[in-house]
């Protein structure tokens, strides 16, 4: 009796096991998906104001490429300590790695290049469709277009995913933990009337017809 319990706490133990890696899975897949299309919307969000203020400064394209390119190469000074404004402040280095996005004049050229777009290239339409129009004085002067994969995560957007995996990961044990309580419980139950009538027939096999129920 002893073994056909353990046998059903283990297949309990086993379904719950395999449901919440499954969850883990999915709940960690769609997280790391959110995140990287988030990043993908602050960075086409950021872009378009920075390439709009451009536009209305100049008129023109002209010149646009050399601007973000000396603009990321320019170090910034670091923001003034508040707990020790004496303290020197150090300058970093060039910006770090962006999503890829490539500017598009009205005409469909390309007029800022990432790789594998090279400055002067046509864009058809169908993914010229896909990307976010710049509007200034309500005229639609160029369009930005997101390509490539997700940048590297920084330390803090690093931080959060590993602080997320933490709490799914302690989510899923305490998912098992309580499977595993469960398990045992209903294999208990379940057993409980082959127990009594394996004990009613060791009673009827020894005459103790009394044992054996009314």
């Amino acid at each position: 009796m002893r073994s056909l319990s353990l046998k059903l706490v283990l297949a309990f133990l086993t379904v719950s096991l395999i449901g919440v890696a499954l969850a883990f899975l999915l709940a960690r897949w769609f997280t790391v998906q959110e995140f990287n299309r988030l990043v993908f919307q602050q960075a086409e969000t950021n872009f378009l104001d920075e390439v709009t203020t451009y536009y209305e400064a100049h008129g023109s394209w002209a010149g646009v490429t050399e601007y973000f390119r000396e603009r990321r190469q320019t170090p910034q000074p670091r923001p003034a300590n508040p707990n020790n404004s004496s303290a020197p402040q150090r300058e970093e280095g060039p910006q770090t790695p962006i999503v890829p996005i490539i500017l598009i004049d009205s005409n469909g050229y390309v007029v800022h290049p990432v790789p594998p777009y090279r400055a002067g290239d046509y864009v058809s339409p169908d993914p010229l469709s896909q990307g976010m129009p710049v509007i200034v004085d309500g005229q639609r002067v160029g369009t930005i277009l997101a390509i490539g994969s997700a940048p590297p995560l920084s330390e803090q957007e690093q931080h959060f995913l590993d602080r997320t995996d933490q709490a799914l990961l302690w989510s899923a044990l305490a998912a098992v933990g309580v499977a595993l309580l469960l398990g045992i419980l209903l294999a208990r139950t379940l057993t409980q009337p082959l127990r009594e009538l394996t004990s009613a027939l060791r009673a009827t096999a020894k005459g103790n017809l009394g044992m054996a129920g009314p």
